[in-house]
């Protein structure tokens, strides 16, 4: 086994041509949120041609193929996102979004093309995968999430294991990265209302004024993580919109403001939302002014399994030099739906570089100019055929620390 285990990369190198012709259509035709119909279909009918059965009763447009293997205890979930942005595209590519104002600016058009990748390469094992192994597509990623449905639903219930993989274009192509356990942060938000009285600018002692009020609130928003919180606690607040008035010589009467909070502590996340409404009462009460506030409550965030993190590693060393997948000293604030499966299932997200300055990929996720190095796409389709094909090993990691 060790022997077709380590032809897995030149195997997918092979097939980088069609991995290449899957992202670029993807890319073409992009779908956003939890409609995304088209994209589902296509994959099915590529999934239908490995004659990989697909799963009914799965929500929405999910697409979820099983192959059966040796061991239908264990069974393992490799999983890739669909939805893109609605984002205007300004990449110039020959093979840029079709549709207006929506692109694959995060890389799920790559996140599809390596599973469908995957699909390809371990269907020819045939009856002989050591486990059954699931191919989830999953719809609205980005918002609204399509992960907690999927889990909701049961039909992953059986999973003893799951992988995900992210490109990013902060590492260079060839590489990758992995957190042993804090990964991604959780993503909640909010929206204040401050209401006054309007009246004219030269007279605001007959006013309260909601834009005065709003600037002594902004600043002190800003304390809560800098001196109400344990330093060492990671935690980001940041405030995205504020929108108020008509005219330079009128005083409205309202403004909002909304925002973001990210942590991993779930006694942080409550404590910043208390906060929050503290500072807005204090403000409020003194200048006589009333406040309406909304928490919009984001995704958890991503805890990898640590045992599930080696196992990645550990793995990594079967596709020999052509990729280095290390360890991160850090997290990142951003966040990831892929933490509901991570709250019921061992697994691990990790990272993909996909950076290569000289071919202008390597602006940030979510930037109208995103772009990646398609040379990726055969290490990611051998990264989750080697985490398949190896995964009775993470099983033993996992049983052991469990002793």
């Amino acid at each position: 086994m060790k022997k077709r285990i380590d032809s897995l990369l030149p195997e997918a190198l092979i097939i980088q041509d069609q991995l290449i012709e899957w992202r670029r259509h993807f890319h073409q035709h992009p779908e956003t949120g939890l409609e995304v119909a088209e994209t589902a279909s296509y994959i099915r009918k590529i999934l239908k041609n490995l004659d990989i059965p697909i799963l009914e009763n799965t929500p929405g447009h999910t697409v979820i193929g099983m192959l059966k293997g040796l061991d239908s205890q264990n069974p393992l979930g490799l999983r890739a996102d669909m939805d893109a942005l609605e984002i205007p595209e300004n990449t110039g590519l020959p093979y840029a979004s079709l549709r207006e104002n929506t692109m694959h600016a995060c890389g799920h058009d790559a996140h599809m093309a390596m599973l469908l990748g995957a699909a390809v390469l371990l269907a020819q094992w045939g009856g002989d995968l050591p486990q059954d192994t699931y191919f989830i597509f999953q719809p609205g990623e980005e918002d609204p999430g399509g992960a907690l449905p999927i889990m909701n639903s049961g039909v992953l219930k059986p999973l003893k294991g799951i992988f995900g993989i992210h490109m990013d274009p902060i590492q260079p192509c060839g590489t990758g990265g992995i957190n042993s356990d804090k990964a991604m942060a959780s993503t909640d938000c909010f929206h204040i209302e401050l209401t006054g009285i309007g009246g004219h600018a030269a007279l605001p002692h007959q006013s309260v004024d909601p834009i005065a009020i709003a600037a002594q609130v902004i600043n002190s928003l800003q304390f809560i993580v800098s001196r109400l919180l344990d330093p060492v606690e990671p935690a980001v607040l940041t405030l995205g919109s504020i929108k108020g008035g008509y005219r330079p010589n009128v005083i409205p009467d309202s403004v909002s403001i909304s925002g973001t909070f990210r942590t991993f502590s779930e006694s942080i996340r409550k404590q910043i939302q208390e906060e929050i409404r503290k500072t807005l009462e204090m403000y409020c009460t003194r200048y006589g002014a009333t406040f309406s506030l909304d928490i919009i409550p984001g995704y958890p965030p991503v805890i990898n399994t640590p045992e599930m993190c080696d196992f990645v590693l550990e793995t990594s060393a079967y596709a020999g030099t052509a990729l280095e997948i290390r360890e991160l000293e850090k997290p990142r604030m951003a966040g990831e739906d892929f933490s509901y499966y991570l709250q019921e299932i061992p697994g691990a997200f990790y990272w993909l570089g996909c950076r290569n300055e000289e071919t202008l990929c390597s602006f940030p996720l979510h930037h109208s100019r995103f772009n990646l190095d398609e040379n990726a796409l055969p290490l990611g389709t051998a990264m989750h055929c080697l985490c398949a094909l190896n995964f009775p090993r993470a099983l033993t990691r996992l049983a052991v620390s469990h002793e």
